[in-house]
Order: C-alpha cells, then sequence, then structure tokens
C-alpha cells in the first residue's frame, strides 16, 4: 500500500494505457501497470512503453487548479527524482522532464474526467531495452518506494502558495530566461498564425508560458491545450 489513507493502489501487469484503465475508479487511486501496449502522451503521441520502468495514473478530485496542474505535477515529479537520483534533470513546458542533454526521462499527460483529473505519468527509471538507446535514470529501487515519493509530493506541493512553485519552475527550467523558442500551434493556429518564434520571460500564475513575441513587439501567454509543440533554438 502507498503511504497515504487516501490513495488506493492498483497494480497490473500489462494495459493499453492506464490513464484509461484508471476511469472506472474512485478519486484517490493510483494506478500502475508493468507496461502499456497504447501508452500515449500529449497530442496522441505514442510513448513507448518498455518493460521494467515506472508507468501510472493517479486520479485527483480537486476544484480551481485547471491549467496550474501540470506546473504543479512537473515540479512535484522532479523534487521527487531529484532525491532518487544525481542527475541533472529540467523541466521543460508544459509536460516533460529532461536529463541534461535534452533527452526525455518523463512525460506527463493529465485529462479531465468530470470533475477529476487523471494524472499520467511515464517515467524511464532504467535501460531495460538493450537495442534502444533512449534516456533513463539507471534506478535501482523499490517502484513502491518511488510512487510513495512521487504521490506524496504532488499532493503537498497543491498546497505550496502558487509563486514557491513558479519560482521552483523557473529556476529548473530547460527553457532559461530570454532563451529563442519556436512554437507550432498546428492547423487551427493562434491569433491567426501556426507558429511564433520569441523569447521566454518565465511562467505567468495561471501556469501559461510567457512569450515575448518579436513580431507583434509585446508579451503573450501560451496555453499548453493550444499548441502542437514548442522548442528550444540554440
Amino acid at each position: 500500500m502507498l503511504n497515504s489513507s487516501t490513495t488506493n493502489l492498483v497494480w497490473s501487469h500489462q494495459v493499453p494505457s492506464t490513464n484509461d484503465s484508471i476511469k472506472s475508479y474512485t478519486s484517490g487511486t493510483c494506478f500502475v501497470s508493468n507496461s502499456q501496449t497504447q501508452g500515449r502522451g500529449r497530442n496522441n503521441r505514442a510513448w513507448i512503453s518498455h518493460e521494467g520502468n515506472l508507468f501510472f495514473s493517479y486520479k485527483l478530485s480537486h476544484k480551481n487548479i485547471n491549467t496550474f496542474l501540470p506546473i504543479i505535477v512537473g515540479v512535484a515529479i522532479h523534487k521527487s527524482l531529484l532525491k532518487l537520483s544525481e542527475k541533472s534533470l529540467f523541466l521543460k513546458w508544459p509536460n516533460d522532464i529532461l536529463n541534461h542533454s535534452g533527452k526525455k526521462i518523463a512525460g506527463i499527460l493529465i485529462e479531465k474526467l468530470n470533475d477529476d483529473y487523471v494524472i499520467g505519468v511515464g517515467i524511464n527509471t532504467q535501460k531495460v531495452d538493450k537495442d534502444n538507446d533512449y534516456a533513463h535514470l539507471d534506478l535501482q529501487v523499490d517502484k513502491l518506494w518511488v510512487l510513495n515519493i512521487i504521490i506524496q509530493n504532488i499532493l503537498s506541493e497543491i498546497l505550496q502558495p502558487r509563486k514557491e512553485t513558479l519560482v521552483y519552475w523557473n529556476e529548473n527550467s530547460f527553457f532559461q530566461l530570454n532563451s529563442i523558442v519556436k512554437i507550432h500551434f498546428g492547423e487551427k493556429g493562434n491569433r491567426g498564425v501556426t507558429e511564433l518564434i520569441g523569447k521566454v520571460k518565465g511562467l505567468a500564475e495561471d501556469g501559461s508560458l510567457l512569450v515575448f513575441d518579436n513580431s507583434l513587439n509585446k508579451l503573450i501567454n501560451i496555453y499548453s491545450g493550444d499548441i502542437v509543440n514548442c522548442r528550444s533554438m540554440h
């Protein structure tokens, strides 16, 4: 069991997706699987789920959190992994944790389900596929212990003043202040454009990315639901 009176643990050998499997369970459930056959990230991108790494979803009931929840979860997982690994890790807006080379270590997918949020997390805790050179943490620890740390940090981070969470994110962001990023909005575009290049100015209080648009000469809030991807230009 997880060390929380409000958390129920369900463990499966293999499922298509933990985010889908948890839907029928009550809030406060953590659904873990040894592998996923149809793991996914934002925009339905495939998340390759090698058996032996950590894949779980947590169902949370909370009001007035909306667009800031990915920031809370990202910070909580970043803090958790730093406790377990000596490697340098960075937060990439809106939903990734990268290593020092800019390769993905962990991904987060948050979906709204009626009055609940489903927080899906995939973490490359170790290298389990010798034929694929993917970034990993090389953690030789018990998965249940890792889950305990992450869930407790998520629940704790929710209670933190938003300002403190924002400061932590900006201090550990992969996109450094004033770095140049290229944002793709997809076919529907944003304010009539499909692409934007600008300078990162940190995060706003609602969790959106603040970017100074060079072409419009003004500061713009970028929301994760509007974009396809956001990449560094350096």
